[in-house]
């Protein structure tokens, strides 16, 4: 059978072709409802059956049934169920004053209430048409398992133009093929009205997360006749950034050689773009109590942020609790080119344990952890352009940060220059070195970190350090080292046996900390090398 096709040059009908057509129909309706009806004949009429294969929508409609009511104004779809290939439907729905739609010219309003709910819905069996698939690449094979939508929608038409519409949304819930996580509890309302899009009182939860928010959005290019500036309000208990993104919680495993540092490098440099994607002037309001996010756990983030159509994103003011201390944080990012992010910051961290911030940088293409053998309290203030991938995981060798840094109760673990200090230390437990304070001002430039002069007290004494380590893992350190520490360590490696010389790795030793009533004598020791491959010898850093 051949259903409609182009009749003339002011007519197109719909090309289609349709086989192995079977329909079964039934009506309870009076005669006199079918010849007086001015629109639509009252009465209740049903599909019993529907089966039938189309040419150019290329799916099998089958098993379909249908109970309609039409009354004078309204017509009501009490129970319209079938299926389109494996996907299925059941679907409620009321059109109040139904005549408003055949009418030569649409005025005024019409209201909707649509229910729809499906055991399996596949995007693929309902989007496709004459081979083309209307659905973005992305979601092409997209699931719903047990959907159920339940929106009511007023539509405002002038001169046969939809001028506006409100969708109140009370009911969305499914759960997605490529997505793990069941939403739930979506509901809110929405207006659209000349180009502008105002959503109210949105709420939805995806998982564990769980999330409510404000959105004012001009859509069209005209700025002259803008109501209002774009704005999004997000207020959330609880949002589990690596739940929604399929963060890998499990630890990340040992890299070596340049194949797995060249995978680090294309792995962020791969990473979602967001400034791939159009900007517009836009103002952001955060409050969120919890944001898990590679398993660190951020806490009452307040935020007021700024985009610009130039991919600016400036951050105005941004304060948040993390890893037992305090963030706050204000300036700007540059994406006007996403292949060259720039950070340009004014961080401010207070209190902050670097055991639970494990926070990440790429360094000469390998990640590193900034606690991998620094533990303590930080407090810091950190400023310069660093350059970030999209994963905003920053590169050092493209960045230049200045750093004021203060570490309370610190310790640093196996750290491997440091254990080859073993001749000069005697028992001290070298692979857990404690400090009380370590502080002092550090810059970074193109991946090299230079540090200045500064005193430690700590476990192996009275203690001053400075030097440079760069992004090819070169090290230049300057130690001066108590020589009371030093004689300790000949005498015992002298006059001990072998067993009483192995130290123990879980003792703890005690904070020596300076005599200021005594004068002290230094041995001046030169750390220089790889991190890997290093000489360790007597002498002072030259002065400049």
């Amino acid at each position: 059978m051949t259903g409609f096709s182009k009749q003339d040059t002011t007519h197109t009908g719909f090309d289609e072709q349709i086989k192995d057509l079977s329909l079964g129909l039934s009506f309870k309706a009076s005669a006199k409802d079918f010849t007086e009806s001015e629109y639509l004949p009252k009465g209740e009429f049903f599909i019993d059956s529907l089966h039938a294969d189309l040419k150019h929508y290329p799916h099998e409609l089958h098993d379909f049934h249908a109970d309609v009511l039409i009354d004078d104004k309204d017509l009501k779809i009490i129970d319209f169920t079938g299926y389109i290939d494996d996907s299925d439907f059941h679907f409620d729905g009321l059109i109040h004053d139904y005549a408003f739609w055949m009418q030569p010219q649409l005025n005024g309003d019409v209201d909707l209430d649509i229910n729809l709910t499906s055991k399996k819905l596949r995007l693929e069996d309902v989007f496709s048409y004459k081979g083309e698939n209307y659905v973005p690449k992305e979601y092409r094979h997209e699931a719903f398992d047990n959907l159920a939508l339940h929106f009511t929608s007023g539509m405002h038409y002038k001169d046969s133009a939809l001028h506006s519409i409100d969708l109140a949304l009370d009911k969305l819930d499914t759960k997605m093929k490529l997505h793990p996580l069941r939403f739930h509890d979506f509901r809110g309302n929405i207006h659209y009205e000349d180009q502008h899009i105002v959503v109210k009182d949105f709420h939805g939860e995806i998982g564990t997360t769980n999330f409510n928010f404000d959105l004012n959005y001009y859509l069209g290019e005209n700025h002259q006749i803008k109501k209002r500036d774009n704005y999004l309000e997000l207020k959330a208990n609880y949002i589990d950034f690596d739940a929604l993104f399929n963060f890998d919680l499990s630890p990340p495993k040992p890299t070596e050689g340049v194949a797995s540092k060249t995978a680090d490098v294309k792995k962020h440099a791969e990473a979602f773009n967001l400034y791939e994607l159009p900007f517009t002037d836009m103002q952001f309001k955060v409050d969120v109590a919890h944001f898990i996010y590679h398993r660190i756990d951020l806490q009452n983030i307040k935020a007021d942020l700024r985009t610009t159509p130039n991919h600016y994103i400036y951050v105005d003011t941004l304060n948040m609790d993390a890893a037992g201390g305090n963030i706050r944080l204000k300036g700007y990012f540059n994406g006007s080119d996403p292949k060259h992010i720039y950070m340009q910051p004014d961080l401010v961290m207070t209190n902050v344990d670097l055991d639970k911030l494990l926070f990440k940088f790429e360094n000469f293409g390998q990640d590193h952890l900034v606690s991998e053998n620094l533990q303590g309290k930080l407090t810091s203030r950190i400023k310069g352009k660093i350059r970030v991938y999209p994963d905003m995981v920053p590169d050092l060798d493209q960045s230049t940060i200045e750093m004021d840094v203060k570490v309370l109760n610190g310790r640093l673990k196996n750290y491997d220059p440091m254990l080859a200090l073993s001749d000069y230390m005697g028992d001290k437990n070298l692979q857990n070195i404690r400090f009380d304070t370590l502080q002092n001002s550090l810059n970074i430039k193109k991946g090299k970190i230079n540090i200045p002069a500064m005193t430690i007290e700590s476990t192996l004494g009275h203690m001053e350090l400075s030097g440079s380590h760069d992004s090819n893992q070169n090290i230049d350190y300057y130690l001066r080292i108590p020589w009371k520490t030093v004689r300790k360590a000949a005498w015992r490696k002298l006059f001990k046996n072998k067993k009483d010389t192995v130290v123990n790795e879980e003792q703890e030793d005690k904070i020596v900390e300076v005599d200021p009533d005594k004068k002290t004598r230094y041995l001046n020791l030169k750390i220089k090398g790889r991190t890997d491959d290093y000489q360790i010898s007597l002498g002072k850093k030259k002065e400049k």
